[in-house]
């Protein structure tokens, strides 16, 4: 498989782990810890959720994309990390995934441009295991993490308050949204380096992948 696409899938994996870790695993008890159990905070988080991905999918619908699909492919959590209110929260739903129809498609029109239809049913499942791979391991640390340590540690005289009580605050809830400012980080480094591999940002003007692979 060429270097292109192989290092576009490791990347993915990784951001992955990164949103199986934080997103998928702890967003639901950031939100109620952070608003003393208020479910209809959460289910408005969710519906914002929903509404920006919706919304993304018809912008896609209708604009088809960034001509260098690489760069939709290459384009945040930082909001969920830094808000304590409802509004910014909201914001950082709608927005984070607003995205994520653009980012998916471009990806996809990619590996269908690079992948003859012949071997696609292949490549494509393999493609789909690896990605996933590192989904379970970032539900289970992510758990782990945040009752183990990230939440005491932001508890009022923590490891980690005089570091991070300036910018996610104290109390329950706020060890998440350390761990979702690291995610937010360490995803973002992930993508931008993509940049940085000439094989990532070239992959559209590379051959197309043959049996034989090279």
């Amino acid at each position: 498989m060429r270097r292109g696409l192989l290092a576009l899938l490791g990347i993915y994996t990784g951001i992955n782990l990164f949103a199986a870790l934080t997103y998928y695993a702890i967003l639901p008890p950031m939100i109620l810890a952070r608003t003393v159990r208020d479910t209809l905070a959460l289910a408005s988080v969710q519906s914002a959720l929903g509404a920006g991905a919706v919304a993304g999918g018809v912008l896609m619908g209708v604009w088809g994309g960034p001509q260098r699909r690489i760069h939709g492919v290459l384009a945040g959590d930082l909001l969920f990390a830094i808000g304590r209110t409802l509004p910014v929260w909201l914001v950082a739903a709608f927005v984070g995934a607003f995205f994520v129809p653009v980012i998916m498609a471009s990806d996809l029109a990619i590996w269908q441009s690079k992948v003859p239809p012949s071997l696609q049913g292949r490549v494509f499942s393999i493609r789909s295991s690896v990605r996933m791979s590192t989904m379970p391991l970032g539900y289970l640390l992510g758990g782990l993490l945040a009752d183990g340590w990230f939440e005491p540690a932001m508890m009022a005289g923590g490891s980690l308050t005089t570091a991070f009580g300036w910018l996610v605050g104290l109390g329950p809830g706020a060890g998440m949204g350390v761990m979702f400012l690291f995610t937010a980080v360490a995803g973002t480094a992930m993508s931008l380096a993509g940049y940085l591999v000439r094989a990532v940002r070239n992959v559209e003007s590379d051959g197309v992948l043959v049996s034989g692979g090279r």
